[in-house]
């Protein structure tokens, strides 16, 4: 028996499933060399900000499908859920760049613990994201 090919919408779905879990593990692990920087009583370095700006840039990949996608009527359809929805979006999206600039402000160990605290918090909306999208 021959099959088709894949349907869009599982294909897309899958995609984005397959970033949220990239962000998610990738923020965890800059997370955790945070905070193991800050442990060690290290400034942040040019590698950690490296690497949450590729924990941004999936960030970024994911919002922006997700924001095509509810502009096409994909996604929550109770306007409660969109307005939450739309918050975690931003909220993740712009988490990261606050927190580099935040770490930049405070060129000390602290800058490495602000660092691993924006990076904690990213899977969490990532996590909520997917939630509120399935219902």
């Amino acid at each position: 028996m021959a099959t088709g090919p894949p349907r869009l919408s599982s294909t897309l779905a899958s995609v984005i499933d397959a970033l949220a879990l990239a962000g998610i593990v990738g923020s965890l692990a800059v997370a955790v060399w945070a905070f193991l920087l800050c442990a060690r009583n290290e400034l942040p370095s040019r590698p950690l900000y490296v690497g949450m700006a590729v924990v941004a840039a999936l960030v970024a990949a994911q919002v922006g499908i997700a924001t095509v996608r509810l502009i096409g009527g994909a996604g929550p359809s109770e306007s409660s859920r969109i307005v939450t929805f739309v918050g975690y979006m931003l909220t993740a999206l712009l988490l990261p760049p606050a927190g580099a600039v935040l770490a930049r402000l405070e060129p000390t160990r602290w800058g490495s613990g602000l660092i691993g605290a924006a990076m904690v918090i990213v899977p969490v909306l990532l996590l909520r994201m997917q939630q509120v999208w399935g219902g």
